[in-house]
């Protein structure tokens, strides 16, 4: 079995399941929330009470569009290279005629798209979570709803930062594997080049 193979399919499997982890909590509290989205939120007093100011929606569904792409692409990749590694048992050449190219590109694509989201809730949630953890708003995170939102954008923000890594890891193989493959294919044009050339006869 082609091992590179098999370990980039429980890659792509691990990328689903972080989209998953990175989409539906942050969805559960836009839900939560009417829809509205928290980053980048801001909390100010007026007067005797405190008013808050949403975040531009794009932001949510940028990284919510990140996750639920994470959760097709690393279905659908996880199934075919799969495929590819049992089928590797009989044709033990099948993974080194796979064109990685693409997969490189796909791979530092997302790698990219996912470390952008993770920045942005990390970094759109750090002041509001301030805030929301102080004693003068605690009414808002203890009223209804609201009593699990920490952790739920807890886990969508670790699930982000462990997409990317894997996204990371996934570039570098495929990088592995493409260089493998090429240096495969080299090899056999050139024992075919040195079996289909004929010595010329001398002359004299």
């Amino acid at each position: 079995m082609d091992l590179l193979i098999l370990l980039q399919s429980i890659l792509y499997y691990c990328v689903a399941v972080s989209g998953f982890l990175l989409a539906i909590p942050l969805e559960v509290n836009r839900s939560d929330l009417d829809g509205k989205c928290i980053l980048y939120a801001k909390i100010y007093k007026v007067k005797r009470s405190y008013m808050m100011t949403w975040g531009d929606g794009s932001e949510c569904r940028y990284v919510s569009s990140t996750g639920f792409f994470g959760i097709v692409f690393g279905l659908l990749a996880g199934v075919g290279f799969g495929y590819i590694a049992n089928k590797s048992r009989k044709d033990k050449g099948i993974g080194y005629r796979m064109w990685m190219m693409v997969f490189v590109m796909m791979n530092a694509g997302l790698t990219l798209v996912s470390l952008v989201a993770a920045c942005m809730l990390t970094i759109g949630f750090k002041t509001i979570s301030n805030i929301l953890g102080s004693q003068m708003c605690s009414p808002i995170i203890t009223n209804g709803k609201l009593s699990n939102f920490v952790l739920l954008h807890s886990l969508s923000e670790v699930s982000a930062w462990i997409g990317t890594i894997i996204n990371f890891l996934l570039t570098g193989i495929s990088i592995v594997t493409l260089l493998r493959n090429r240096g495969r294919l080299q090899s056999r044009d050139t024992k075919n080049i040195n079996l289909n050339t004929t010595r010329l006869p001398s002359i004299g």
